[in-house]
């Protein structure tokens, strides 16, 4: 009997044991799908900030669309402003209407590197001046009018030089020096010309020559006989002018030719040789031919 009561106890209480742990898988299942709601909210939650803040830092490293209109608006206003400034002119400035025109000053102007002549047009008129520069040569020519012009103007076409200048260059000085055509004649009828110089004079072919040197320079003046043209006064007067002026000096020769029977510019030539270059000036006056190649520096 008291073996079936214990019996029956242990019974009972094997299943009151059996209950309990029943009872108590329930609430531990609640605790862990606790934890893991609890976690995947805390990860939603970190998630969420993380986003706000990444889009935080978005907006404050991106302008907003009212300062880019701003910063739009104002370089459209620069970019307005220097397009309104006025492009710098490539044009030259035109010289006021009342300016006198000075070819003389153009010339020079136009060939600073080159020894150019001081030359004064006759009978106070105004000098004009139309000029050619081509390989190894420039010429000019010198005319005397009653107006100014420019130089090179076209109206000089119909007008006639009073006298002309020309630089040549040569491929060698024994070139340059044949170009001059030096002449010495000491033959004939002995001339006294002043200042101690002695010129010879002869005749050949309807003229004559009278002919003497000064230096380096050999001068020739020729008179037709049939135009009763006598080469001494003009001689002796150019021996005066050239006690006080002073022919550029050559390198080799220099040459002096004056044609009585020449009415143009080229009645009186003045050329003179320095290494490879040949100098040349011509004048319808013979004096004044002088002048103008004494006044090349």
């Amino acid at each position: 009997m008291k073996k079936g009561i214990v019996l029956g106890l242990v019974i009972v209480a094997g299943l009151l044991v059996g209950c309990r742990r029943n009872n108590e898988t329930p609430n531990s299942s609640t605790e862990e799908t606790t934890v893991q709601s609890s976690s995947t909210q805390e990860s939603s939650t970190a998630s969420s900030q993380s986003s706000n803040q990444k889009s935080s830092e978005s907006s404050e490293s991106k302008p907003s669309s009212s300062s880019s209109a701003s910063s739009s608006s104002s370089s459209s206003a620069n970019s307005s402003e220097k397009s309104s400034e006025p492009a710098a002119s490539t044009e030259p400035s035109s010289e006021p209407a009342g300016n006198t025109p000075n070819a003389a000053a153009e010339l020079a102007a136009m060939h600073s590197e080159l020894r150019l002549p001081t030359v004064t047009a006759p009978n106070q008129k105004a000098l004009n001046i139309a000029s050619a520069l081509e390989v190894n040569h420039l010429s000019v020519l010198y005319y005397a009018m009653d107006q100014p012009l420019v130089m090179n103007h076209r109206q000089l076409n119909n007008e006639t030089p009073f006298a002309s200048y020309q630089i040549t260059s040569y491929g060698s000085a024994a070139e340059a020096q044949a170009a001059v055509n030096y002449v010495v004649d000491q033959g004939g009828q002995a001339v006294d010309l002043g200042y101690n110089i002695t010129g010879h004079m002869q005749g050949a072919a309807g003229s004559t020559y009278l002919n003497w040197q000064e230096g380096k320079w050999s001068l020739t003046v020729r008179g037709i006989n049939s135009e009763n043209q006598d080469p001494i006064p003009v001689a002796k007067e150019m021996v005066t002018y050239l006690e006080e002026g002073f022919l550029p000096v050559p390198k080799s020769v220099g040459q002096v030719t004056v044609d009585l029977g020449i009415s143009g510019y080229q009645k009186a030539q003045v050329v003179w040789q320095e290494d490879e270059t040949v100098y040349r000036v011509t004048h319808q006056d013979p004096v004044s031919a002088l002048k103008t190649a004494v006044s090349v520096k």
